[in-house]
């Protein structure tokens, strides 16, 4: 009888383990089937430049020795960087999905002046496990829109990239589809705004998960 059950726990698990792969490819499926071919959706500013905080990921990317994310991702990367306009520590959460293996990791940053300029550089990292587990997190992750939230400046009054305070920006990357979007103190425009609201609990979602 002990084996019998044994066996049947076993099968229960890996059929757990590949629905929740195949939601999650589904996912990203769907996601690059929105487009025909590989495309880069940057948010510009009212000079059709791209924004300032777009230049300053890509200064910080480089000076971290970070991957571009712009060719695409064989799986899915989520970036998430915490732009605090009133201190030099900084950090980024990375996750990444690859051939039905997840993992995130938290970069701590600190920028220190070079010559005339803010250098960004790395002072720790530490890989994080959700509490509630994969599944429940992409899938909450999923439902808050992470992957097609528009950039804050795009919307009025919905928390587009500001001066001092917190800016949040995001970087999503697919075999097919590159984006950047971001957010200013969207906690203070989730009554008004509902992409800020969202922005504002994939905020909390990781922090209650990862113990941030």
């Amino acid at each position: 009888m002990r084996v019998i059950s044994t066996q049947f726990l076993l099968l229960v698990l890996v059929f757990s383990g590949c629905k929740e792969v195949s939601t999650v490819n589904t996912t990203i499926i769907e996601f690059d089937n929105s487009v025909k071919n590989f495309t880069k959706e940057i948010p510009l500013n009212k000079n059709g430049s791209p924004s300032v905080f777009y230049t300053l990921t890509k200064t910080k990317q480089v000076q971290l020795g970070f991957d571009n994310l712009e060719n695409g991702y064989a799986g899915l990367q989520i970036r998430i960087w915490y732009d605090d306009g009133y201190v030099d520590r900084q950090k980024v959460i990375i996750i990444s999905y690859k051939e039905a293996n997840w993992e995130a990791k938290v970069y701590k940053t600190r920028l220190s002046l070079n010559d005339t300029n803010k250098h960004a550089v790395l002072t720790s990292f530490s890989k994080l496990t959700p509490k509630s587990g994969w599944k429940n997190l992409a899938e909450r992750l999923i439902n808050f829109q992470i992957l097609t939230l528009p950039d804050g400046d795009e919307i009025e009054n919905c928390g587009g990239g500001g001066g001092d305070g917190n800016t949040y920006i995001v970087e999503i990357a697919t075999k097919k589809h590159y984006r950047h979007y971001s957010y200013w103190q969207p906690e203070e425009y989730s009554d008004s705004c509902e992409q800020a609201k969202k922005m504002h609990n994939i905020l909390m979602l990781l922090k209650n998960e990862f113990i941030l």
